[in-house]
């Protein structure tokens, strides 16, 4: 688990030197710089995103509104020094409002907010004579979403010009909005507590922060120019410019077959065993993969796509000795859960020393308090934020021992979110591990039946919270920025729950309000019983634990703990943790393209030292900054509807 150099990869310090800290007159600028561009944002999410469907605006990570921001920004900061403004904006206002657009755009993705929407309607709108809506509806909490159905009818089919009953909203918003905030401020604290060993005692790179800090310029006054006079930085961008001209060319005719971008394992027409584990693996051709996995440790690519291979290899073996075909699909899943609580033991381990130093603060003087550690007041607040969370889900109808552990599992899914985000970087918001059928895999349907419907109803509507740690990576990313600019991680804190709030306000008025106009029904969205289906049905199926599948979890675990002891006592051992990690999650999706960095990246360092490395490195920022750029303006021509934004679509996943 300690971070270690990589030989010749990175010359640079691992933590950039702090900047003075920020006096509140930039604090208010940040706030109202980033409340500012979040409306723009969630804007253009509602009119491409939700409305036309023809770009993925916060899919992308980092997202294109922030990008767009972050642009902005420079600008504005090159004009008023132009006008010789004396209150031009500096490097930290504009690193850590980018920081605040991350997470408040990403709060209206449409596949967190517009999901949630669906989610909690459906009880209402669903088909009433189907056995799970009927066992659901009665459990739903009037305070918690609309009720009425009228007012929900009108959501999914439009209203007609008669605009959104939001009087019916009010009550519900305003506790949705409470549990969104003292969500995120929770996990602000719980991210805040490893931060400090993350980047002072393992030193990792945060490849996403470390992009808008390459943009922005390392140091005070340099600004982008550094990067914009770099021939390398526009070699990557001129790849960029290419990558996207293969696929935009042939959009703009509607003769022309726009090329695929994406391959799957399954093609080669091979059977089973073969296809034992589900699809893939995939060669999906996408550059943020490529321009930031380049920036991440040789140790953690390499197990990436090896892990992928023996995943794969594992579910054939099954196969061929007669395990069914089902529980394998899942095999990479259910390793992955295992995965995902032995790496957060290990890293509540490991983090033990600033655990207990924040626990100490409390008989300390304030003299002997220490400056690095994460202090008592983020210890204070992950328990208040915990407790509230707690009793807002036994109120909404959950027995007190499973809110406990739906609420640890979804923190040990936030936690291991944030350590692939400062470790590896990886540009996916998705890691599909800790959902609602891990319930089913890990309790069977005896257990759940046991539970009883108010309790699983109750599961049902607060599991969009899982889809909430789509958010949490920016967060981490956010304590780095907030280290290297002088804002400091209890402001970090503050100013991250305000983004979330922010966030989901803005996104609820304009979703909500485009739904009433347009119809949900008729924006690519299709009422869905998923996952309560899921849930009802293993109930009243009563069937016991599959121990296949509870071994399998025991083996990810073992995995994931056997990898970090042995990097902790060799060094040099080649294969990390993290990466088995990534691997059980989106493996199949990422293993190619990683597989290629990593030839590509070996090749550089062995061939041509720490020169090459570091030009190299440079292009790549070129690569990534450069195709979200052209993103965003693609998106931004998605806004008058013209065809070729709708034949190519820029994904991110």
């Amino acid at each position: 688990m300690e971070g270690r150099e990589q030989g010749l990869e990175d010359t640079r310090p691992a933590v950039p030197p702090e900047s003075p800290r920020l006096g509140w007159m930039s604090w208010m600028r940040i706030v109202g710089l980033g409340l500012l561009c979040t409306a723009v944002g969630a804007l253009w999410e509602q009119q491409a995103q939700l409305l036309r469907g023809t770009c993925h605006v916060a899919e992308s990570v980092p997202p294109l509104s922030a990008v767009a921001a972050l642009i902005f920004l420079l600008a504005l900061q090159r004009l008023l020094r132009w006008l010789g403004n004396p209150l031009g904006l500096s490097r930290a206002e504009i690193l850590c409002t980018y920081a605040f657009v991350c997470i408040a755009v990403t709060i209206g993705f449409i596949g967190l907010f517009r999901q949630m929407l669906c989610l909690l309607s459906m009880p209402v709108y669903g088909p009433q004579e189907d056995s799970t809506v009927s066992a659901i509806r009665p459990h739903l909490p009037g305070w918690l979403f609309p009720t009425d159905p009228e007012v929900i009818r009108k959501m999914w089919e439009g209203s007609k010009g008669e605009g959104v009953p939001w009087k019916a909203w009010l009550v519900p918003l305003a506790f949705l909005g409470a549990l969104f905030t003292a969500f995120f401020f929770t996990t602000a604290c719980l991210i805040g507590l490893f931060h400090r060993r993350w980047s002072r005692d393992e030193r990792l790179r945060y490849p996403v922060a470390e992009l808008a800090v390459e943009v922005v310029g390392r140091e005070e006054g340099a600004g982008p120019a550094v990067l914009l006079k770099s021939q390398m930085f526009w070699l990557g961008a001129l790849g960029a410019l290419l990558f996207n001209l293969y696929f935009i060319i042939p959009s703009l005719d509607p003769l022309w077959p726009v090329p695929r971008s994406q391959y799957d394992f399954h093609d080669l027409g091979l059977d089973l065993p073969w296809k034992a584990g589900g699809p893939g693996p995939y060669l999906r051709l996408n550059p943020l993969f490529f321009g930031l996995g380049f920036l991440v440790p040789l140790d953690l690519l390499l197990t990436v796509w090896v892990m992928v291979i023996v995943l794969k290899i594992e579910a054939v073996v099954a196969s061929t000795f007669g395990v069914p075909y089902y529980p394998l699909f899942h095999i990479r899943f259910q390793q992955g859960m295992g995965a995902y609580v032995g790496l957060a033991l290990v890293m509540l381990w490991a983090g033990r020393r600033y655990t207990l130093s924040a626990l100490g603060d409390f008989f300390r003087r304030p003299g002997k308090i220490d400056p690095d550690g994460p202090g008592k007041w983020t210890l204070v607040g992950l328990a208040g934020g915990t407790a509230f969370l707690l009793v807002f889900f036994i109120r909404v109808g959950m027995v007190a021992w499973f809110a406990v552990l739906f609420l640890a599992l979804v923190l040990v899914r936030v936690l291991v979110m944030a350590r692939v985000r400062a470790q590896a970087g990886i540009p996916n918001i998705y890691l599909h591990v800790v959902e609602i059928r891990s319930f089913v895999w890990m309790l069977g349907g005896g257990t759940l039946a046991a539970l009883g419907e108010v309790t699983l109803a109750a599961l049902v509507f607060l599991s969009f919270l899982i889809w909430c740690t789509y958010v949490t990576p920016y967060q981490a990313d956010g304590f780095r920025i907030a280290e290297i600019t002088g804002l400091g991680g209890r402001r970090w804190i503050w100013l991250s729950t305000l983004a979330a709030a922010s966030g989901f306000a803005l996104a609820s008025f304009f979703q909500i309000h485009a739904l009433y106009a347009e119809g949900f029904g008729t924006l690519r969205q299709p009422l869905s019983i998923w996952p309560a289906n899921e849930i009802f049905n293993a109930a009243r199926a009563s069937d016991p634990i599959d121990p296949l599948r509870l071994t399998l979890m025991a083996v990810g675990l073992a995995t994931t703990a056997g990898l970090a002891l042995l990097q902790g006592v060799w060094h040099w051992f080649p294969f990390s943790p993290l990466g088995f990690v990534v691997a059980c999650a989106i493996g199949d999706y990422v293993g190619a393209m990683l597989l290629i960095t990593w030839l590509v990246k070996r090749c550089v360092l062995k061939f041509g030292g720490a020169p090459a490395y570091q030009a190299a490195r440079t292009s790549c920022i070129g690569l990534v900054f450069a195709h979200l750029t052209i993103a965003a303006l693609w998106g931004l021509l998605g806004l008058f509807d013209l065809p070729p934004t709708k034949r190519y679509v820029i994904g991110f996943w």
